[in-house]
This record gives structure tokens, sequence and C-alpha cells, in this order.
């Protein structure tokens, strides 16, 4: 009896709720046959062949996620919960989070765990997994009960992932209004405590990424190791509609395409990105002597500006570095996107041209990675610091270090954007894909996040394993001038 129903656990051609109803036939055979437990928890130890291709690798993420949950539905979970752990390959771990609630795991399960767990990327995961619960599985009442709890985590969790997945999980139980009554005292641009973020004059969650070191980036041929050896933060979501019209009322976005304040402005060139960061400066009252932009000899940001000769250096605001947006991107992970190689599972992390409906949507409305950034992939493509050029070679497989003229800058060169947009194949998504545009050029799919250099030196590093990038990296290069760029992966 009990084989054919654990081939039935892992049937992908059978729905999740049957596959949950499924594991409690299995668990009321197996409680008296241990040895039937343990047929089913060997298989979550194992690997992919060496080589394997990424179809396989899937396949086996998905076997495993549907045996974690038939698990934790028998009340067998002591195994799983590792498997939520931040690691350079999140594939099974994303499809756990996405198939908890369907997969029949009851809730309070999850909360339970969530309350006693230590480990910040498995209560993160946790967060993530709640808010697939709908209505009919947890009810308001009982969400109520439990938004204390997140509350607190989201104020007093020093992990920028679990501040952000908390935020996430409170907007979806419909917290939102309270979210904002916190925000006004956590609004003092500045780290406080331990903490690895702060909330800025604007509303943004700046994650703080303490020096990185040397990592992967790029793919294929364009494929090379490069240092970040400064501490830095980055914004967690795109600069808003609301936002940017605080500092351009007479802004021109493309309203089609960006329905509501909280939706990434759009149709923002390069120059006035760096313009809207030099405000954002002076509204957080930084000197101006740290501003990072120069505007040209009329005064204007357009052509002729320039950037200050030590702006890495400086402690304004300004648009992220390639290599910092591609490692805050990654977030430690090695496969296509930040949530794992199965683009089945990318409609829960990014909006792009399967789910978007042609248009952008509300920034953080979809899970966060690791680092609790949202919309790292897709929404609209985000304009980088960087003029496009091919990355610099170096002798000996030398790491490239992320310093001022590490890629030239030219005023009328175009520039590099990263991410994706909602008119965009899910290929486009991958963290290595680039696209150039004019920096004067006015698009519906261009948006950004801000970004600057802490000097701040008593932080240590998140867990995100850069050596573990060692592996092999498939993501593309992208180099058209168009909407959805030219792949240059081989």
């Amino acid at each position: 009896m009990l084989p054919p129903l654990a081939d039935f656990l892992i049937d992908e051609k059978r729905t999740l709720p049957s596959r949950g109803l499924i594991a409690k036939v299995y668990g009321t055979y197996a409680a008296d046959t241990p040895d039937a437990y343990l047929r089913l928890e060997k298989q979550l130890d194992e690997k992919p062949a060496a080589g394997a291709s990424v179809e396989t690798k899937v396949s086996l993420a998905r076997k495993q996620a549907s045996i974690g949950v038939a698990l934790t539905v028998m009340g067998r979970s002591d195994k799983v919960w590792p498997l939520l752990k931040h690691s350079p390959d999140p594939t099974v771990r994303s499809y756990l989070i996405d198939r908890f609630a369907p997969g029949g795991v009851d809730h309070n399960v999850l909360i339970a765990r969530l309350e006693k767990e230590q480990e910040a990327s498995i209560k993160q995961a946790i967060l993530q997994s709640l808010g697939e619960y709908g209505l009919d599985r947890l009810p308001q009442s009982d969400r109520r009960n439990h938004i204390p709890h997140l509350f607190q985590l989201y104020q007093e969790d020093p992990h920028p992932g679990i501040h952000g997945a908390a935020e996430w999980l409170l907007n979806k139980w419909q917290a939102t209004g309270e979210i904002k009554n916190i925000n006004k005292a956590l609004t003092t641009g500045k780290v406080e405590g331990k903490r690895q973020w702060y909330l800025n004059s604007q509303g943004d969650t700046m994650v703080v990424i303490p020096k990185p070191g040397e990592f992967w980036m790029g793919a294929g041929v364009f494929r090379n190791r490069w240092r970040i050896d400064r501490n830095f933060a980055i914004a967690s979501k795109e600069v808003t509609v609301e936002q940017y019209l605080r500092f351009l009322k007479e802004h021109k976005y493309q309203e089609y395409y960006a329905s509501t304040g909280a939706c990434p402005v759009n149709a923002v060139s390069w120059y006035e990105a760096a313009a809207y960061c030099n405000w954002l400066s002076a509204q957080e009252g930084i000197p101006k002597e740290q501003w990072c932009y120069e505007p040209n000899k009329e005064g204007k940001y357009a052509e002729g500006m320039t950037m200050a000769a030590d702006y890495l250096k400086r402690r304004a605001y300004r648009l992220p570095t390639e290599a910092e947006w591609e490692y805050a991107c990654r977030a430690g992970t090695i496969t296509e996107y930040s949530c794992g190689d199965s683009p089945e599972l990318l409609h829960k992390y990014a909006w792009f041209i399967s789910n978007a409906l042609s248009k952008s949507h509300p920034v953080g409305s979809l899970k966060s990675n690791d680092l609790g950034l949202f919309d790292m992939h897709g929404n609209v493509w985000e304009w980088c610091k960087d003029a496009y050029a091919e990355y610099p070679k170096t002798k000996e497989k030398k790491a490239v270090d992320d310093i001022e003229g590490a890629t030239p800058f030219n005023p009328k060169t175009s520039r590099v954007s990263r991410g994706g947009s909602f008119d965009c194949q899910s290929s486009d998504m991958r963290p290595a894909v680039r696209t150039l545009a004019d920096p004067a050029w006015l698009r519906n799919l261009s948006g950004f996040r801000v970004s600057r250099t802490l000097p701040l030196d008593s932080f240590t590093a998140l867990p995100l394993s850069p050596k573990a990038q060692q592996n092999k990296n498939r993501n593309g290069d992208c180099r058209s001038a168009t909407r959805k760029g030219d792949d240059q992966s081989p």
C-alpha cells in the first residue's frame, strides 16, 4: 500500500491539494512502520549528478519539495526545516515556500516554528510561506491574532530579509495602514543599533550590505570575478511615482503603465535619476560636498554633467554600480534567478510578460529576495551608474575592483539598465542580463532605485557565501539597446 502512495506524493500530474490528502493517508498507514518515513526522508538528501541539466535539477527540486510538504503534513518536519535555509541554489526552498499552503500544511505548524526558529533565512521563508494561505485557510480573525508578532519582527529584527518578508506579509494581511504609522518612528535616515536596514526620509527601506568581497559577475564569456570592498546600502524598492513627484511635480510619466502612485516611476532619463539622487541627499541633510553628481556648465543635469572623482567614497545617494546591483540581485545565489532555477516560480517574485498584463505594478507586491529586495527581477528596467562597456579584462584571473574608473564614464555613452521589465520574457529576468540606452532616453519601461556608500565598519557580512559563486553561472549578458535585449550567453 505504501509504495504506490509514495509515488503519488511526487506525481506532478496530481494537484497539490490531492497530494496533501494522500500524505494524510500515507501518514496513517506509516504510523506503525518507521521505515516508511525513513524512505521518504532519505530522498531529501539526494543531489543532482555533476553536470546535470537545469531541467534535471528542477525536477529533483520539485520531487524533494513534494516530499518535504508531505512529511510536514504527516508531522515529520524535522528534516524539512533545514531545507528552508538560504543556499546558493534555493530552488527546493522556493518550491516549499510555494507549496506548503496548497499542499495541506496547517498554518499553525508554520507559525509555531516561526516563534521558535533562530535561523534568519528560515524565518524569512516561513513568513513568505504564510503569504500563500488564502482567507479560506487562514481567516482574517486568525490573522489579527498573529499580527503583533509580525509587527515586532518588522520593527526589531536586524536582518533585512525578515524585515522585508514581514512587511510583505503584513501588506498581504491588510495591515498597510498600521505599517505607515509605525514607519513614522522608524524613519530616522540612519542605521540604528544592530539593524542592517534603515528608513530614509522618503519611506524607502535601505538595505545595508557589508563589504561583499569577491563574487562572480556576468555569465558565459563575459563572466568574471569582481570585488566590492566597501559597505553600501541599496533601496529595497524602486522609486515610485509618488516619491518622484515630490522631487519633480511636472514629470510626465506614462500613466497607462503606472496606474497608481505606488507603481515604479517611468519615463525617467539617466540624467533625471542622477538629479533625484542629489535631491534626495539634500532632503537627508547630506552636505553638498558629499553629493555624487555635478551638473553641467548650465547648472543642469543633462549632457555635459559629470560625477565627482571620488563618488564611491562619498556617502550621498547615487545610482548603484553594476557590480552592486548584480550582487544585491543574486543575494548569494548561483541560479537562473534569485529564487532558483525554475521559471515556473518566477511569477511569485517578478512582474514580467507572463503575469504583468503589459504594465507595472505597485512596488513590493511580490516576494523579495533573501536580502529583502523587491522587484530586482522585472517591473521596470533599472538604471545603473555605469556607462555601457565590455567588462574589464584582468590577468591571472584576478578580480576586478569595483572602484572609480573601473568602467569609464563618458557623458555621451549609453548607460546600463538591469533587471528586465513588465514587458520582458523570463530569460530577461536573469541577474547578468544587461541592456543599454542613451542617458537622455525616456522609456516607459525604465525606472531606478537608489544606493549609497556607507562608511561603517561595525557590520559582519551577511551569510551569502560569495565563494559559492565559483560554481558555474548560467545567466546571460544582454547588449541590445531595445526593450528586451540580445542575450550574449553561449
